[in-house]
């Protein structure tokens, strides 16, 4: 399982990363996951979870579409 921090998605999707957050805020992508412990933590993506938002924004995926993707992956994390 490999991890994308937020300038890593950001340059992968094309967006910035003020863009991205602000899709994240809307719905349109999925929250990034804090990893680590303590004061130790950080916000990532698994590429997978990136690659899956990816496909539905290349075939078009309208933004009701992108909201049901970004929120079952987040659905997928928790219940994995």
């Amino acid at each position: 399982m490999q991890f994308l921090r937020v300038r890593d998605v950001a340059a992968r999707t094309a967006r910035s990363q003020s863009q991205l957050y602000k899709e994240v805020q809307r719905g349109l992508f999925p929250k990034p996951m804090n990893i680590g412990t303590g004061g130790r933590t950080m916000s990532a993506w698994q590429e997978s979870e990136i690659e899956r938002m990816m496909k539905a924004i290349v075939r078009g995926a309208t933004n009701a579409e992108l909201e049901t993707v970004a929120r079952q992956i987040e659905q997928d994390r928790e219940s994995a």
